[in-house]
């Protein structure tokens, strides 16, 4: 049986970093908390006797553009339900892979439970690779301050700095994908997840893309990218820039799935070649479908 001490509920950020000071390793922070119970209930982390509910602090479960004279976003609190942002408009509008994403996670019940924040806080999330091909930045309370840091940052270094051997959490406050308000046409968007059931089960393989086509039907901008399992989601730089402004051929695109088996191997060297020939030939598949479906 799964049992806590306490459970704080904090009204505001300030409130529950001065809780976790007081608790130390003894407190975690939690949004949902679907992605915690699984790992206390498989016993792959111990329980905190102190629990620091973040669901009583205003705003962070909001959707909203916010625009600037330079820059406009869509600012996604981290305590945003799974479910809300499936439903929610202005990421419909925006953010389709993202939404695709959040439906293929887990069941109704987990969606209606887990939020967006902590999906990313897993670094291994269905929504990481949407969210990374949406140029995703991330906003952090550390204690003092907001800062700000690149969903690909985050990803590639580790989840907490080590200070004098204790591991100091940052909270996760909101995530900001910025808005194309002047779309270029012929622009594409796909995600697809493979796992042994469609919805129920950790995926296997991740990918999703986003891009666009010039008027000669060559590619034009290009983000991909692909996790899955227990790999941590990475950009595909080097295949990106090896599609810009070329044709889809048949010969180029055969050239294309060997660029992204060695990015696979570079990113990550424990994929497997199942893992690395699968998500070539999708990412592959879908460059060709959004070509035909101009």
């Amino acid at each position: 049986m799964l049992t806590v001490e306490k459970v704080w509920r904090p009204k505001d950020l300030y409130d529950a970093w001065s809780i976790h000071q007081t608790y130390k390793d003894a407190s975690c922070f939690v949004s949902g908390g679907t992605w915690l119970r699984t790992q206390w209930k498989g016993g792959l982390r111990h329980i905190s006797p102190h629990l620091i509910s973040l669901d009583q602090i205003h705003d962070m479960d909001k959707i909203e553009e916010k625009n600037t004279s330079d820059r406009s976003e869509l600012l996604i609190g981290s305590m945003t339900k799974l479910a809300d942002c499936i439903k929610h408009p202005l990421l419909n509008k925006y953010g389709s892979a993202i939404v695709e994403a959040c439906k293929r996670i887990a069941a109704p019940s987990i969606r209606n439970q887990g939020t967006i924040g902590g999906n990313i806080l897993t670094k291994t999330g269905d929504s990481l690779p949407a969210l990374l091909i949406h140029d995703a930045t991330l906003t952090w309370f550390n204690g003092k301050e907001f800062e700000n840091e690149s969903l690909e940052v985050y990803l590639s270094n580790a989840k907490y700095k080590e200070v004098n051997g204790v591991y100091h959490p940052k909270i996760l406050v909101s995530i900001a994908i910025p808005l194309i308000k002047n779309k270029p046409q012929n622009r594409f968007s796909f995600y697809q997840k493979v796992g042994k059931r469609e919805a129920f089960t950790p995926s296997i393989i991740t990918i999703a893309g986003t891009g666009n086509f010039a008027a000669n039907k060559q590619i034009g901008t290009c983000l991909l990218a692909a996790g899955g399992g227990t790999s941590v989601p990475f950009r595909l730089t080097s295949t990106e820039l090896a599609l810009e402004n070329n044709d889809l051929t048949k010969d180029f695109l055969q050239h294309i799935q060997s660029v992204i088996y060695r990015e696979l191997q570079r990113e990550d060297s424990t994929i497997s070649e199942y893992k690395k020939k699968v998500t070539a030939n999708l990412i592959v598949y879908h460059l060709f479908s959004s070509l035909k479906n101009l």
